[in-house]
């Protein structure tokens, strides 16, 4: 499933999430990109049971991802994603309310990135300087992303 239209329920505590963590996903990169369209169509069926919707960034080496819908939701699976061995060094840049999403058409896209576009999205957020202003900046450019090279989900 690429895109829906869905009504969702009034919940006047949106949340907004963006991490990055390192992939530990092993063999060979046909087989990691396997494994990562397997994560996304897990996470399209429970996103769109949950009300969560999002966009994941996958450079082959890094993982970047925005996640959004109700509150005790996103943090539900945020505890499940810390837990998930297929990654690690998991850093989250962004935790916060917001009033609309940014990517309510998607249950959950795929966009491939290179190394270089991913550095950019980490360098945005130093662990020692999460400046508020930063947080509209990295979620567009990750739509920008996905705007660009669109969905690779195969599904």
């Amino acid at each position: 499933m690429k895109t829906f239209q869905r009504f969702f329920s009034k919940n006047p505590e949106l949340t907004r999430i963006v991490y990055v963590s390192r992939s530990t996903i092993p063999g060979s990169p046909e087989e990691v990109a396997e494994e990562v369209q397997r994560i996304v169509t897990r996470a399209q069926e429970h996103n769109l049971a949950n009300e969560i919707t999002g966009l994941l960034l996958f450079s082959g080496k890094y993982f970047a991802q925005v996640l959004e819908g109700p509150g005790p939701n996103i943090q539900t699976l945020f505890n499940n994603i810390e837990r998930d061995t297929r990654h690690t060094e998991t850093q989250m840049l962004i935790n916060h309310t917001v009033n609309n999403r940014a990517f309510s058409n998607w249950d959950m896209a795929l966009t491939m990135i290179n190394q270089e576009e991913m550095a950019d999205i980490i360098t945005l957020f130093p662990a020692n300087n999460r400046a508020a202003g930063k947080d509209n900046l990295i979620v567009s450019l990750m739509q920008t992303h996905l705007e660009y090279y669109g969905n690779m989900d195969n599904t």
